[in-house]
């Protein structure tokens, strides 16, 4: 009981440490979410530690840790962390009288400050374990080992369960932290594009992009830097051994424009590659709208694989390698490759053939169902009423 003690006090000043969260995931797996919950009208309160809401709650089944605001944000890039410790040991009394069962969207370092003292059940998001094992500075890396302890910390409880997007990512958890497969839940990311962008035609799209950014048809890539090589060589070998031509388009926040123009230098795709960076979520959709195909290659890391969806949300072909998570996230409505040879080739050919790509995209329309926010809240409530039964 001490060292619990002592180890939520640690961890509640750390929490005021490291204020920046990712902000896609905290988008997507936060106000996404929320917004499907709205829509199944599930008996939902939100609440803020960032507010003094809590003493207004109100007799429910549910609570929504609305750690973001999220219901409120209107620009992600305002998100930010806040300190814990005090607020959250009032919120857990608070809660304990009004709430049955509480759902997380983030499973935090701070947050065990608050998850050690509740009494009532609970399922919290772990994502993946690739930045805990990648390359990161210092002060990331104690974030993420943290991070990454707390669950074995948390699961001691017979009532705190964690939620995983993947089933990959579950069988990763159970295999690196031992944790039992009976105490994840799989909660896929809730992905929706604006009604806005299937009114708007390819042609249309494409009109736009050529005159924002001079090229009209291309393939996009929107992901991490550590996709940027494998999708350079990708257009390169397009070039070199199938003697096409194809204008390649990268985007994205995840993406540092500076080494990325590095490599295509090194690469000599100066005429071929246009890198964007960060670019306005209108403008995202409007380029995965008007893509001939999107690409999204080697992602052995982990993660939940947002990117494809969004273009199968559009109508837009993906080809993604057929590593991580992606098989179970794209399944037949994308070309899965299996190497960086197969993935050229099948670039090559959705490109070329149109019948190719009309299927993938009625496929894809299909495939995109399943994480609609509509979708992924039944999902959710589904979770939270077994934990509450047992």
């Amino acid at each position: 009981m001490l060292e619990g003690i002592i180890l939520a006090l640690k961890i509640g000043v750390l929490g005021d440490i490291f204020l920046l969260y990712e902000k896609a995931g905290i988008f997507h797996y936060g106000q996404k979410i929320l917004e499907g919950l709205h829509e199944i009208k599930s008996d939902i309160t939100l609440f803020s530690p960032s507010t003094d809401c809590p003493s207004e709650l109100k007799k429910v089944n549910t609570v929504i840790a609305d750690y973001f605001n999220v219901g409120k944000i209107k620009n992600t890039a305002s998100i930010q962390n806040f300190p814990f410790f005090t607020r959250n040991l009032k919120l857990t009394s608070d809660i304990h009288k009004q709430v049955d069962v509480l759902y997380s969207p983030q499973c935090r370092i701070s947050d065990l400050s608050f998850f050690l003292n509740l009494r009532i059940p609970m399922l919290t998001t772990l994502h993946d374990l690739h930045a805990f094992m990648s390359d990161v500075p210092l002060l990331y890396k104690m974030r993420f080992i943290l991070r990454y302890v707390s669950p074995k910390v948390l699961l001691k409880k017979r009532k705190i369960f964690l939620a995983t997007p993947t089933l990959s990512i579950k069988n990763q958890l159970v295999r690196n932290l031992h944790i039992s497969p009976n105490k994840i839940k799989i909660v896929p990311a809730a992905v929706a594009s604006p009604l806005w962008t299937l009114k708007l035609s390819k042609e249309h799209a494409r009109d736009i992009v050529e005159k924002t950014i001079g090229v009209r048809h291309y393939v996009l890539f929107l992901g991490r830097q550590s996709q940027v090589q494998p999708f350079l060589s990708t257009i390169k070998s397009l070039k070199k051994d199938f003697h096409l031509s194809v204008q390649g388009v990268i985007a994205g926040i995840g993406v540092n424009p500076l080494a990325t123009k590095k490599l295509i230098t090194q690469l000599g795709l100066e005429k071929n590659v246009l890198v964007l960076g960060h670019i306005s979520e209108r403008l995202k959709w409007i380029l995965f709208r008007g893509a001939t195909v999107f690409i999204f290659p080697n992602y052995p890391e982990g993660g939940f694989g947002i990117p494809p969806v969004e273009a199968m949300n559009v109508g837009t072909p993906v080809v993604v390698s057929n590593d991580g998570p992606l098989p179970e996230i794209v399944g037949d409505a994308g070309l899965l490759a299996k190497n960086e040879k197969e993935l050229v080739e099948c670039v090559y050919h959705c490109y070329l053939d149109g019948n190719l790509r009309n299927k993938l995209c009625q496929k894809g329309f299909e495939r995109a169902k399943f994480f609609q926010p509509k979708n992924v809240a039944s999902c959710l409530m589904g979770h939270l009423n077994d934990i509450m039964a047992n």
